[in-house]
């Protein structure tokens, strides 16, 4: 059976039943064209809505005694919040989660202080090897004047 085939296989009960967008039926059909083995499925599937078709099942007297008792109302959902239901978990982990960033703003290192001198110098020490850098490093410059 080819990949094709076994594609085919899981829409053909759908389709015997005249299911399926008709973009699926024609997809469906031109195979089935071709395919005389997805043909006597799809026949066989047919003729078995047919004969379902012909049945005339009633249900049995006491179905409806043994399916009542299993329809008890289920109760209705929580109105609580997840919060509510979980909030010592939720507390807790705010709690660490605000101990984590105190901790961290104490021991984060703070931000370098530049020495405006050792720019220039390495700036003139590049510059004879790069021809633009004095222009970046004259911004560089001015942002650092800024921030201080």
């Amino acid at each position: 059976m080819s990949e094709e085939c076994e594609r085919i296989a899981e829409l053909l009960v759908d389709h015997a039943a005249g299911a399926g967008s008709p973009r699926q039926k024609a997809f469906i059909n031109k195979h089935v064209e071709a395919c005389p083995i997805c043909a006597r499925e799809l026949q066989a599937l047919r003729n078995t809505n047919e004969l379902l078709a012909k049945m005339e099942l009633e249900p049995a007297p006491d179905l409806w005694d043994a399916i009542r008792p299993n329809l008890q109302p289920r109760p209705a959902p929580s109105r609580t919040s997840w919060i509510a239901r979980h909030w010592l978990k939720s507390t807790a982990a705010t709690a660490a989660v605000a101990a984590a960033i105190a901790a961290w703003m104490i021991t984060a290192p703070k931000t370098p202080t530049f020495d405006q001198q050792a720019v220039l110098m390495n700036h003139a020490a590049m510059s004879w090897s790069t021809p633009f850098a004095d222009k970046a490093a004259l911004g560089l410059i001015e942002v650092i004047g800024a921030e201080q």
